[in-house]
């Protein structure tokens, strides 16, 4: 059976017991965004900017006490949502297709 990367990448977040995840679309992300909106088993809220992105699931993540599941796209995109990341410490998953690519 063959499956897109990006479908595997979000069962996998899945499994790793990541049910919520927080998006903004961009050209480097949009499969993973598409693959997103195809599973049923991960909810996916969308945001308009990176640190929103990263705010969202570092709240998230506090409130819930599970993962915060993060995506945004390449470039400015991961270094906007980096924000959170030096005002918060905290356990959360940012991922642009730049890290995904170290796993291919």
């Amino acid at each position: 059976m063959k499956i897109r990367l990006a479908d595997f990448v979000i069962d996998f977040l899945y499994k790793k017991n990541i049910k919520k995840i927080f998006t903004v679309s961009g050209g480097g992300s949009i499969f993973l965004c598409d693959a997103l909106y195809k599973s049923k088993k991960v909810e996916y809220i969308a945001c308009h900017h990176e640190q929103a992105v990263s705010f969202a699931a570092e709240s998230y993540a506090r409130q819930s006490n599970s993962v915060g599941g993060a995506i945004v796209t390449t470039g400015p995109g991961g270094t906007n949502s980096l924000t959170s990341k030096y005002l918060y410490k905290a356990d959360k998953v940012i991922k642009s297709i730049e890290e995904i690519k170290k796993f291919i």
